[in-house]
Order: structure tokens, then sequence, then C-alpha cells
């Protein structure tokens, strides 16, 4: 289950937009469209997104001549922020042409809450004579399996990755846009995409 939730940061992009256009005319004129600016931009189009998932953890032994086996389910929900990585959002100016470099989307961030957690989050099953009952070790390793799987969850989300990615370039776009009836220019946007292999050197 996913929810997306993405209200309220298109007002806050607004107001960097036409941030420029404060003070007089002359220094609004000497604006100019900077890496830092559009940094900005790129971090207000991330988007939060709310999902659920089950973990199922196994541990098997032996006991004696007995084999067991001890599973453990865990449901938990986490928050999933997917953007951009700033440093790799490159920019160059050439006269009217403005050429932006976006990294891949991804995730940025993800929170799973284990305080949230209660019993009925855990469900547990033992088999065979002599079988352990989940431990708070195993708990532990549970929940950070969780983690990881929503993680995975989000990082194959590619609806979610064309949906931030849409955003990304819509928000550049008017900022880009804005700069250029500030210096009276109209820009040509060319969009490129950094290569993974070039990403976070």
């Amino acid at each position: 289950m996913k929810y997306t939730k993405i209200a309220g940061i298109g007002l806050l992009a607004g107001s960097l937009l036409f941030l420029s256009a404060c003070g007089s005319d002359a220094a609004a004129e000497k604006e100019t469209i900077t890496k830092e600016k559009m940094q900005a931009v790129c971090q207000l189009a991330a988007v939060e997104c709310f999902y659920h998932n089950t973990t199922k953890l196994k541990k098997e032994d032996t006991v004696l001549w007995w084999d067991t086996c001890t599973e453990l389910w865990v449901e938990s929900s986490g928050i999933v922020k997917m953007g951009v990585d700033l440093d790799d959002v490159d920019l160059t100016v050439n006269k009217k042409k403005v050429t932006v470099t976006l990294p891949e989307v991804k995730v940025l961030e993800c929170k799973v809450d284990e305080a949230s957690l209660d019993g009925d989050s855990y469900h547990a099953k033992t088999t065979g004579l002599g079988a352990k009952k989940p431990d708070a070790a195993m708990e532990t390793e549970a929940f950070s399996e969780a983690v990881k799987h929503i993680t995975n969850m989000a990082e194959n989300d590619e609806a979610t990755k064309k949906l931030v990615e849409r955003r990304v370039k819509k928000l550049l776009s008017q900022y880009i846009e804005n700069m250029g009836k500030i210096q009276k220019i109209q820009y040509d946007i060319e969009w490129k995409t950094k290569e993974k292999d070039t990403q976070n050197r």
C-alpha cells in the first residue's frame, strides 16, 4: 500500500520562484540563474510516500535430533522521501540556452518509527520440539529487514519516480522562465540525464 504526499510544496516553490522579482527593476535585472537556486527548487520538488509492508524473518535450528523453525512477521509503515541528489544537479548557461543535467530520482530518506510498533505488529510461529520463541534480537533484526523492504519498494516504484521527475522539471522550468521575464530573455531549456557511473563520485 502506498500514499503519496505532495500538498503544499507548490506554494513554497512559488515563493522561491518569484523571490527574485522583489526590489528595484535594476536590481532584479542583475539576478542570474544559479545552481544554488536550482538546487533549492529541486529540494522543494521532492515528495513523501507512505508505504505499508509485512516482512517475514525465518530462523532454522536443530535441537537435539529435531529440526526447528521460528518465523516472525512484522507489519510496519514507513515514510519515504524521493527526489534528486542536489550535489548531482548541474547547470550551464550559454547566452539564451540553459542546459540542466539531472540525476535519476532516488530514495533520499526512509523513516520507519520503531516506537509505533506494538504487540499486534508482530506475529510469530514456531515449528518443532524445543523451537525458540522470537526474542528482542530477532524483533530488532526483523525491523531492520522491514526498513530494507520498504526502501526497496520505493526504489522500484517507477510511477512515483516519474511523478517526481516531472515535478522537478516543471518547477525548474517555471524558475528559469521567471528569471527570463525579469532579465527580458527568452531562454531555451535543454534537459540531460547524468550517467549513473558519474553520480556521487
